[in-house]
C-alpha cells in the first residue's frame, strides 16, 4: 500500500492487488487504472476525477463508467 501511495503506477508489478491497493493507486495516479484488470465503475470514476485524460485510454468509456 505504501508503494502505490507514493507512485500509483507501480501497481503494474503487484500480482492480484487488493481493492484497497487498487484504490490507493488510482487515487495517486489515474494512469494506474490501465494496470487493473476489469476495474469496477467506482475506480474508473476515481481515475477520471484524478486524471480526466484517462478517458482517452478507455476502450469503451460508456461500459466502464
Amino acid at each position: 500500500l505504501a508503494a502505490v501511495s507514493s507512485n500509483g503506477t507501480v501497481i503494474e508489478y503487484i500480482p492480484n492487488p487488493s481493492y484497497a491497493v487498487q484504490r490507493a493507486a488510482v487515487t495517486k495516479s489515474g494512469y494506474a487504472l490501465q494496470y487493473i484488470k476489469n476495474p469496477p465503475p467506482d475506480l474508473v470514476k476515481l481515475a477520471l476525477e484524478a486524471n480526466p485524460e484517462m478517458l482517452l485510454t478507455l476502450k469503451n468509456p460508456n461500459a466502464d463508467a
